[in-house]
């Protein structure tokens, strides 16, 4: 034990080593003396920011018997001076935290009782300590219930917004009521109730593409306009039998669209040549049909001898027809192509050049 007497002389700096256990205050059971130990007085421990019970501060119970009195009742945080030195530690900055409370709690509801006030205090506490009451903590943390729900803020997913539900759509620990985009798809719930989709399914259609992604297809996600965005609320835009999803993944990379790769949804016939996407056996390729494919590679808008040539030898296998020569030269069925040049296509060819 170290101990200071007074003495004349003035005070002289004095450094204590330990090479045994820590120096530390040391709080005993049963500390917590008058007044806060009084039946009446709801007492306060002190917690530091991180929830953990302070070394200084008492702890009970107290000493009446034959009953002693569990004590304290709830704890504040303190160190909550975060712009001066010291930073307000102890019951001294806990006691007041928790009046400030209590007077907001009351202003909230005039109506309450002391007592009243008292259980409101402890019910909303939260627990941070020994699982129910400990004689460090009481009941838990000072934590306020604002809107009213019976959960209080450390385990409210809205604080401010009565929710008893605490539904949370997107778990992400926001609730639906306080939530401005309760799937977490990207748009606002204001915007989907205006639109018809539903806020709380990311993908209304079930085409396989968010929501955010088919209203925002014009590249501006505030809006939806028709002919220009997809439409959340229909898996085929354009009607063509071929759904959103399937166009945007022609290149085999479904969720973005690339022209010249991946098919129009905005239109039934991406290459415009008057075939349908869903018939089309080229819908990114013109389909001229006109027999047209001489010199190879590099057609001349000229139909004749030199075509039926290069005709002949892909019919006879000895040439690999390309994109280009296949939109020239798949003649037959009429009107509806099917992506193979051979002797059918050869005996309409030769009806051209007549």
């Amino acid at each position: 034990m170290v101990s200071k007497k007074r003495t004349s002389t003035a005070n002289k700096p004095f450094t204590l080593f330990s090479l045994g256990p820590n120096l530390a205050v040391k709080t005993y059971a049963s500390s917590i003396a008058q007044p806060a130990a009084g039946n009446a007085v709801l007492s306060v421990g002190a917690t530091s920011l991180s929830d953990v019970p302070e070394g200084f501060s008492s702890e009970g119970p107290t000493t009446n018997l034959p009953t002693p009195r569990l004590k304290p009742e709830i704890s504040g945080p303190d160190g909550v001076v975060t712009s001066l030195s010291p930073a307000f530690y102890g019951t001294s900055g806990a006691a007041p935290h928790v009046a400030g409370a209590a007077a907001l709690v009351l202003a909230q509801t005039p109506a309450l009782t002391t007592t009243q006030l008292r259980q409101a205090l402890i019910q909303t506490a939260n627990d941070v300590s020994t699982a129910g009451f400990d004689s460090r903590t009481g009941y838990g943390r000072l934590s306020l219930d604002a809107d009213q729900d019976n959960w209080n803020h450390d385990q409210d997913n809205c604080p401010l917004i009565a929710n008893a539900d605490q539904l949370d759509t997107d778990t992400d620990n926001q609730g639906d009521a306080c939530d401005a985009d309760d799937d977490n798809d990207g748009l606002a719930d204001a915007l989907e109730i205006q639109i018809g989709t539903n806020p709380l399914l990311a993908d209304t259609d079930g085409d396989g593409l968010s929501d955010y992604f088919e209203v925002a297809f014009d590249g501006n996600a505030a809006a939806y306009t028709v002919g220009a965005d997809l439409n959340p609320l229909a898996a085929d835009t354009d009607g063509d039998t071929l759904s959103d999803f399937a166009e945007l993944a022609y290149d085999g990379t479904p969720g973005a669209y690339l022209p010249g790769t991946d098919l129009n949804p905005l239109s039934t016939d991406t290459d415009a040549d008057g075939f349908p996407d869903n018939t089309d056996p080229s819908p990114l390729s013109f389909n001229y049909c006109d027999g047209d494919i001489a010199p190879l590679g590099h057609p001349d808008g000229v139909v004749n001898a030199a075509d039926y040539a290069l005709a002949l030898r892909i019919v006879l296998g000895e040439l690999a027809p390309s994109d280009l020569e296949l939109s020239h030269l798949d003649l037959y069925p009429v009107g509806a192509p099917d992506n193979v040049i051979d002797l059918a296509d050869l005996a309409l060819l030769l009806k051209l050049m007549q």
